[in-house]
């Protein structure tokens, strides 16, 4: 079977991150039947008001912090990650022209990294002056990381 994207093997409940600025247009379960399913699937548009560069597909989550129709900057909470339906705990990240649920337009996330290397979203750096088209990794890394998880806890 085809698996276009990356899984990034992680601990349930790990936050998982906006890779660029965009908006929130997908949030739902793919079918119970699925193999790949399990968990629910977030995707964003990412692009400027006259076109749109690329969607970005985070699967597997467990919670979910965004709406649909809600703008979301790089770096900011989108869930925290789950498990596939055979148990296999990790985020399904992938990069689609249109529609990620069609294999045919997807892309390879490794093209799209900022600086041309994967690395981590950074809470002191001013990403202003960079395009949408360029993603950090969709994983709260370090210390962010913990913020994000000890927020996530005085909300519940």
């Amino acid at each position: 079977m085809r698996h276009p994207g990356i899984d990034f093997d992680i601990k349930i409940g790990t936050p998982i991150i906006a890779c660029s600025d965009g908006e929130v247009i997908y949030i739902g379960e793919p079918g119970a039947k699925e193999r790949w399913g399990g968990g629910i699937f977030v995707g964003i548009s990412h692009g400027d008001s006259h076109e749109e560069y690329f969607r970005s597909l985070y699967g597997h989550l467990t919670r979910i912090f965004v709406v649909r129709g809600q703008s979301v900057k790089r770096g900011e909470l989108i869930g925290l990650s789950g498990a596939s339906n055979n148990g296999y705990s990790h985020l399904h990240f992938g990069i689609c022209k249109t529609d990620c649920k069609n294999y045919s337009g997807t892309y390879d996330p490794n093209g799209f990294w900022l600086g041309g290397k994967a690395q981590c979203f950074d809470l002191s750096k001013d990403y202003s002056n960079y395009s949408q088209k360029d993603i950090t990794i969709p994983v709260a890394c370090g210390e962010y990381a913990k913020e994000l998880v000890a927020r996530t806890i005085r909300k519940d």
